[in-house]
């Protein structure tokens, strides 16, 4: 059955294949099969997942209802996963099948097909057809979704130009180890191996993650709501700035952070700190008529963890810090501007965690969207830990003298 007349079918409860195949050849791109699983409303956030031939199964599903079986490269190559719809996790009712490909665009890859097969008795339930945008990387051509009685297949077919980093911070899953054998050369060769001596397991494993450290520039980014983005870590300076629209209401832009000793500390309109000596962050601009506060870490060795808070002070009134359009932009000032806006609206709450930097890996920086109220009219900051989780409503009361 083609979805060119049907673009959308109820599935009888079972285990289906989801198999893609495309002819190899010297000039066309390989392709990887990935199955993305957003998390819905009953998940938490960092729950969804990308299932792929790097990462086969959902490492929170004993079941393993959602698995890679694996690849057979030959004239034909062949990527196959395989979907239990009687078990799949209720946090999950969306499974997005999508082609990524590597050395070439989606449509150059030859005589590509991209089928559902009942995994009993290896009949074929659909046949999907493909029309990936010229320059897709990847392509999504269509979804399972469950709703109340039962599930269902669905055509999609959109595309990301800019590849698996789109995909990734669409949906918010982590793609990793395809993003990192894509930017590792496959004639990439260990100095050793070079002179005829042999690698051993961990040293090969720690030299592709070696390789994979050099984290290409994002460019301008828009975090969901939970997602992450990773960067390389600058060895100078981050910037984190506090943007927002209502220039009636004052916001307070916060950093609270662990240096690298372990020892906590607050950077803020009271203690402004300093970028040439310690702590080596320093607020360096306050402009309530621009709407715009901005925290400059300058040297980011010197930390391990900084959450990125704002405080709106009661005479603001009830409001709502996304009504106030209020977005934090991390800024690495080597090509990475990664955005992290506000979703929810919350009316009586005077805190909020929007952004979370983490530096303890020696090349990486990752920076998380965490969007986390306080209780309604709680004054309370935020504290964060050494390990870098946080917690609401617990730390320090300040009224802000006007």
């Amino acid at each position: 059955m083609s979805l060119t007349m049907l673009p959308q079918i109820a599935l009888r409860p079972r285990r289906i294949h989801v198999v893609l195949n495309w002819v190899k050849t010297p000039t066309t791109p390989q392709l990887d099969l990935i199955l993305v699983l957003p998390a819905n409303n009953a998940g938490v956030a960092g729950s969804a997942r990308a299932i792929q031939f790097a990462d086969p199964t959902d490492p929170t599903d004993s079941s393993a209802a959602v698995r890679h079986l694996g690849r057979t490269d030959a004239a034909v190559s062949t990527d196959r996963a395989q979907v239990d719809l009687n078990a799949v996790p209720p946090r999950y009712d969306q499974i997005l099948m999508a082609l990524s490909a590597t050395g070439g665009r989606v449509v150059d890859a030859a005589e590509t097909r991209l089928r559902l097969i009942d995994a009993e008795d290896n009949t074929e339930i659909l046949r999907i057809d493909l029309a990936p945008g010229p320059a897709d990387l990847v392509h999504i051509p269509g979804e399972l979704y469950r709703r109340a009685d039962g599930w269902y297949y669905r055509a999609v077919g959109f595309g990301f130009t800019d590849g698996l980093t789109g995909l990734s911070f669409r949906f918010a899953v982590p793609i990793n180890d395809i993003l990192r054998r894509q930017q590792v050369p496959a004639t990439d060769v260990a100095p050793d191996a070079a002179e005829g001596k042999e690698e051993s397991r961990s040293e090969k494993a720690e030299r592709r993650a070696s390789s994979a450290r050099a984290v290409t520039p994002l460019g301008d980014v828009k975090l969901l709501p939970g997602a992450s983005a990773t960067i390389k870590r600058p060895q100078h300076e981050i910037t984190a700035e506090l943007t927002w629209r209502r220039k009636d209401k004052d916001l307070d832009l916060y950093a609270l952070y662990i240096d690298s000793d372990g020892r906590e500390g607050v950077c803020y309109y009271r203690d402004q700190g300093s970028l040439k000596r310690p702590p080596h962050i320093c607020l360096t601009t306050g402009d309530r008529h621009r709407g715009r506060e901005a925290i400059v870490i300058a040297r980011p060795s010197a930390f391990r963890h900084i959450l990125i808070c704002a405080y709106s002070a009661v005479e603001n009134g009830i409001g709502s810090f996304r009504g106030f359009r209020a977005v934090v932009e991390v800024d690495d000032h080597a090509g990475s501007v990664i955005q992290t806006p506000l979703y929810h609206r919350n009316s009586f709450s005077y805190w909020v965690a929007i952004a979370r930097i983490d530096l303890t890996a020696e090349e990486e920086a990752v920076i998380e969207h965490v969007e986390t109220y306080s209780r309604p009219r709680s004054e309370r900051r935020p504290v964060l830990r050494g390990d870098g989780t946080f917690v609401m409503d617990a730390g320090r009361v300040e009224f802000k003298a006007r």
